[in-house]
């Protein structure tokens, strides 16, 4: 739906598209492989780290970055980011990584999903980053 919507914007100012909704086997195992996927395509990310592993996504030594973006000031800063323990200087690095993403935007970002849960009082569980739920990792309390 989203892509569909994205299509028709496009088509309203002029330009010819041609969708083509892949599942993400097609998508991976053809596309991303040639190196060359089409110019426009839309993606969703998620990890369950702290910030470090999507600002990767955008970095020029990362395989699968196809924008070909390549800022001097982000490449800097995220080798600072990858070299540092101390939890304040990485997140005001990553504040800083996300600035410059923002202000150039080799991406579009759409949206930003929020998931919601509910449980039982009687559990006892939390929802993790990644979105998974392993039922292992909730307790029943008494």
């Amino acid at each position: 739906e989203m892509a569909q919507a994205i299509a028709q914007n496009f088509e309203a100012i002029g330009l010819k598209v041609n969708l083509k909704v892949l599942e993400w086997s097609v998508y991976a195992g053809e596309l991303l492989p040639s190196g060359e996927p089409d110019p426009v395509y839309f993606l969703g990310l998620g990890a369950p780290f702290t910030g470090e592993q999507e600002l990767y996504y955008v970095h020029p030594d990362y395989s699968l970055n196809y924008t070909r973006w390549n800022n001097a000031d982000f490449n800097s800063l995220y080798d600072k980011l990858t070299n540092s323990l101390d939890e304040k200087e990485r997140q005001d690095l990553m504040n800083k990584l996300q600035a410059i993403v923002m202000d150039d935007c080799p991406w579009v970002p759409l949206w930003h999903q929020v998931d919601f849960y509910g449980a039982s009082k009687k559990i006892k569980w939390e929802a993790r980053a990644d979105e998974r739920i392993d039922a292992t990792e909730a307790s029943y309390i008494s």
